[in-house]
């Protein structure tokens, strides 16, 4: 799949053009009005005059707009949000979204006591809207009452009095819930670094650290409205900041800065204006900005624009022209976009966009759910543009912003990237774009930041097998990302200069699932880190592999423990592909790097397992289930106690040497290495196969 990114620069307006000025030039052949064309009026509105719909030809004034305001409060499901509605022609949007703010779930409320000898019911409910959350039955028994020593609440955590409560069922006639204390925050204080810090006065212990922002555009130094410190620079919301910062460690870095917020104002000014933009020289300039005066060069004021282009994503109406003109460089916007009529109506697409992503994250989301929901929203909603021949990516430029996603669901890997790194940003999760070349086409991309660790992610390739789509791509190291990905020059400035990225993982995301009696317990970048949510001996686990939602998970699981953590049970699941027969069968793979000890029952399900160790049984039983299941490491374990069941529905391979005390094996195939061993006890065979088919072969 060709994958682009255009970037179409000038450096002299009137005398030299970075690139072919052929599309230019016929853009402004398009926009000059012309006497000849046979109009096809679109009406006034209340941001265009009357406007023929072919050459661009206006008469008469717009109608102005005369909005009301109206806000919607958020609920426990559903996003709060202000929408601004026009009294005249009912034109309208929606700003300052604010998330739904969840259930507040209550202790289980008992609807009928369970007795000796017929069971029981409970619930828990939302305390704020009443919604049922959970139902269970509960067994016939006697109640068992324990004391239960009171709890302090917290900010976040209800408490509860001292009471008796049944140590079976949890039921209890004189529990009292005491409500969280909630976050009682003192006032902002300035860091003297761009930033300000609040600490809770319930809890010091708990500290919020954000951006200064709120001053007035264009002054220098800016003045938090917060905190009252001083501050050079603050991103508007769903934007980055990465690019400013990394300007400022360049020699000139303080020019280069300036320049860069010279640009901000001029494209904040224009984001919640409703003016329309006239066509000068074939262009749509709303700002022009003298780079000389910040001794800077032509090249350097181009880097500068660059940066603050892809630093932007909000800024969708951005024509992907730069222009020089003298010492100027000017801010122009695409055609698309010139009249405040149609970016309204971009705005409100783009305002139901994010909060129907919101709909999808919950407050209590791990920044790895938040990052994988986004994408997943993205490429299930979304497709790559190909012109009517299929082969030809779009250039048009709704293709290559949010616009693409939000009206068409269409677009090239600028529209995916620009459209991922806004829903991070506005998600409090930290994302930027690399631009460059992929597989030597030009190509852009985005590096993540999870729980402080920077990962590649490229939407556009994870998209490309649609339905399939494969979140290998999602979470990329160093080594794989740059092993495909070029990025621009971090030292020329000019037009494909980039700015230094973060230090990238080394290790790539491997999405696992974590289940805890059967309830899911969140996404984990490894096996190895949702090992360490495994705490409750007496609970079983289950760690999933395979697809996450409609996508697949990484192509293949790394295992690096030694032992198996004492737990009551551990599943470890993958998922399997049939494809009518044995040999076409597909398991997720799980490569066990050393000597595996099983310190409880263990059962592998779907899964492909290799690696050059051993697994030790341990006086503990593995399971073998689900369709089919490949073991190629040698086992052990010929003490009693030590077992293998086998309960796969077509077919389990044991592709290496397997010494154990005793195999069961259902109504299905298995098929195990020539060397493998099966103890016999006092005479009498420890294998028994209930009707099995077994081949003793070493042909797999």
């Amino acid at each position: 799949m060709k994958r682009t990114f255009e970037f179409i620069f000038t450096v002299l307006l009137l005398v030299l053009l970075i690139s072919s000025l052929a599309s230019c030039d016929d853009l402004a052949n398009l926009v000059k009005p012309s006497e000849e064309c046979a109009h096809a009026w679109r009406d006034a509105s209340c941001t265009a005059p009357k406007t023929c719909k072919k050459c661009l030809m206006t008469e008469g004034e717009a109608l102005p707009h005369s909005y009301s305001k109206a806000v919607v409060e958020a609920t426990c499901i559903k996003n709060g949000y202000t929408e601004y509605t026009c009294e005249v022609c009912g034109d309208n949007y929606r700003k300052n979204p604010v998330n739904a703010v969840g259930h507040t779930v209550s202790d289980w409320i008992f609807d009928k006591q369970a007795t000796e000898t017929e069971p029981g019911e409970k619930h828990r409910e939302c305390l704020s809207c009443g919604v049922i959350i959970e139902k269970e039955t509960v067994a016939p028994h006697t109640h068992t009452m324990q004391s239960v020593s009171s709890l302090k609440p917290t900010c976040d955590s209800d408490g509860y009095n001292a009471h008796e409560r049944c140590s079976i069922c949890g039921y209890s006639e004189d529990y009292l819930p005491i409500p969280a204390l909630g976050h009682y925050w003192g006032a902002w204080t300035s860091n003297g670094d761009g930033t300000h810090t609040h600490v809770c006065l319930n809890d010091e212990t708990h500290v919020v650290t954000e951006y200064c922002s709120g001053g007035e555009l264009g002054t220098d130094p800016l003045i938090c409205t917060l905190c009252g410190g001083e501050y050079d620079y603050a991103p508007t919301s769903g934007n980055s900041r990465y690019g400013y910062d990394a300007l400022g460690k360049y020699a000139k870095g303080e020019q280069l800065q300036a320049l860069y917020k010279q640009l901000q104002v001029g494209a904040e000014a224009f984001a919640i204006s409703e003016d329309n933009v006239s066509e000068e020289d074939g262009y749509y300039i709303i700002g022009e900005y003298d780079y000389a005066a910040l001794s800077l060069t032509s090249d350097e004021a181009m880097g500068v624009w660059k940066i603050f282009y892809i630093d932007n994503p909000s800024y969708y109406w951005l024509s992907s022209v730069a222009v020089t003109r003298g010492d100027d460089i000017l801010l122009s916007v695409s055609r698309d976009y010139i009249y405040s009529e149609y970016r309204a109506e971009y705005n409100n697409a783009i305002n139901a966009m994010v909060a129907s992503c919101r709909l999808l994250i919950t407050p209590d989301m791990s920044e790895l759910e938040k990052a994988v929901k986004i994408a997943e929203f993205i490429v299930s909603n979304m497709e790559y543009a190909y012109e009517e021949d299929g082969v030809t990516p779009v250039d048009d430029a709704w293709a290559h912003n949010m616009v693409g996603f939000v009206q068409y669901n269409l677009g090239v890997c600028e529209s995916y990237s620009k459209t991922f790194m806004y829903l991070c940003l506005l998600n409090d999760i930290d994302c930027i774009m690399g631009s460059g070349y992929g597989d030597g086409d030009k190509h852009v991309w985005n590096y993540v930041s999870i729980d402080g660790v920077w990962y590649g992610v490229d939407l556009t390739w994870t998209d490309t097998e649609g339905s399939a789509a494969r979140f290998d791509r999602f979470g990329m190291s160093d080594s794989l990302i740059h092993s495909d990905h070029t990025l621009h020059s971090t030292e020329s400035f000019g037009v494909d200069f980039t700015y230094a990225i973060p230090e990238i993982s080394d290790t790539s995301i491997e999405l696992t699932e974590l289940f805890k009696n059967g309830k899911s317990q969140g996404l984990y970048t490894s096996i190895e880190t949702a090992m360490l949510a495994i705490t409750d001996a007496d609970a079983e686990y289950e760690i999933y592999i395979g697809f996450y939602g409609d996508f697949v998970g990484a192509q293949e699981h790394t295992l690096k423990i030694t032992e198996t953590p004492n737990v009551k049970k551990l599943t470890f699941s993958g998922l399997n592909k049939f494809g009518g027969e044995a040999y076409l069968d597909h398991n997720s793979v799980l490569n066990i790097e050393a000597d595996l000890k099983l310190n409880g029952n263990v059962e592998f399900k779907n899964l492909e397992l290799k690696g050059e160790g051993t697994v030790d049984l341990n006086n503990c039983k593995l399971t073998l289930s689900g369709a089919t299941v490949y073991f190629g490491l040698k086992i052990t374990g010929n003490t009693e106690g030590s077992e293998i069941e086998v309960l796969v529905t077509r077919h389990a391979y044991l592709n290496a040497s397997v010494d154990v005390y005793l195999i069961t094996v259902g109504d299905k195939t298995l098929v195990f290495a020539e060397d493998s061993t099966v103890h016999t006890f006092d005479g009498e065979s420890l294998y028994t196969s209930n009707g099995a088919t077994v081949n003793v072969t070493n042909r797999i």
